[in-house]
């Protein structure tokens, strides 16, 4: 029986918050006692929660107690590079999963705020297309639709996905880092042979404070019949296609303080579709909804650290004893380091 949207949710939290420890090589940042950090916190529904005050919260820096000089909740206009999953195995005939890719990021560009500045990268093995951040929404929108539509095409044939070379590539499209920095990628959940590390690509994310949100689009070979649309991790019980390694997410994805959404095709024997019933587009499109408010819905905190760190600055945020227990199905997303001190970001 298809779960409902609340259940839903809470299953990605849950998972989200069961493989968060996987994250390591924290980022060697410059020493400093004001530093600057961002926190999402979000009920049972994947919303943002607002109103909360300094002392509803916990702040741990390196395992020590800091003070919390100044808190808002921060609804500043954001950048967000959409990175667009364009491989063979996302544009495989008769699966619409690449016309399923294009709506999401088509969403994107309509449903996000325009003060929010927006650029577009679409790879497969290689950087296929992009669209800037000095350019117009519409140049986006108009290739997407093109895309869409078949009267345009991608030069290349379609390889197998350097999911995690496209993500530097989209750090690169940011040039100097600001807070609230976002990249959102449409991914089919794996990566093909990208030169970059895993470890390399997490340790260049937690250099900035760019938080990473994705939507992976995977067959499920689950026990449903139809086709369902579940928000979790991805289950480690689905084998890579033949040369494709899975990405360890969502940990990954958490410890730069972002989320992760999955858009599952159950299989009907040899075939599966992401062609959805109206309850299931609602339920999209909800999701689709939360996930924007999570990338732009934050709250920021200058923080003040009884002795200047040495090393790496790891951060902690939970819910104050206060709180905590009568809102036990609140999450609350944060980078796992603090990069940016109060004086030196925007």
């Amino acid at each position: 029986m298809p779960y409902s949207a609340m259940q839903l949710m809470r299953s990605i939290l849950s998972l989200l918050l069961a493989t968060a420890g996987g994250s390591s090589a924290l980022a060697q940042v410059p020493a400093c006692n004001q530093p600057t950090a961002l926190a999402s916190v979000l009920d049972a529904q994947g919303l943002p929660v607002a109103g909360l005050k300094p002392a509803d919260f916990d702040i741990q820096v390196n395992g020590k107690p800091s003070k919390i000089l100044n808190m808002t909740e921060d609804r500043s206009p954001r950048r967000i590079v959409v990175l667009l999953d364009a491989s063979k195995g996302m544009r495989g005939e008769n699966n619409g999963k690449w016309v399923l890719a294009l709506q999401i990021a088509i969403d994107v560009f309509v449903k996000i705020p325009q003060e929010t500045q927006l650029a577009l990268l679409i790879y497969s093995n290689q950087v296929e297309k992009t669209v800037g951040f000095s350019q117009d929404r519409s140049a986006a929108l108009a290739l997407l639709g093109n895309l869409r539509s078949g009267v345009e095409d991608l030069d290349s044939a379609g390889r197998g996905p350097h999911f995690l070379d496209a993500i530097l590539q989209a750090l690169s499209l940011f040039g100097e880092s600001q807070f609230g920095d976002t990249i959102f990628a449409i991914t089919s959940g794996f990566d093909t042979g990208s030169k970059a590390s895993l470890a390399s690509v997490e340790h260049s994310l937690l250099q900035t404070p760019t938080r990473t949100f994705l939507s992976a689009l995977i067959s499920w070979p689950g026990p449903l019949s139809g086709i369902g649309i579940y928000r979790e991790a991805l289950p480690a019980s689905v084998a890579p296609p033949p040369g494709q390694r899975a990405l360890a997410v969502p940990g990954w994805v958490k410890s730069t303080g972002g989320s992760l959404l999955t858009v599952h095709s159950v299989l009907n024997g040899l075939s599966h579709s992401y062609e959805f019933d109206e309850d299931q587009k609602r339920n999209l499109a909800a999701s689709l909804a939360a996930f924007y408010r999570q990338m732009l819905e934050t709250y920021r905190f200058d923080l003040d650290l009884p002795a200047k760190p040495e090393k790496s600055i790891h951060l902690k945020v939970q819910l104050s004893r206060s709180v905590a227990p009568s809102h036990k199905d609140w999450v609350i997303l944060y980078p796992s380091s603090v990069v940016a001190c109060h004086s030196g970001h925007s």
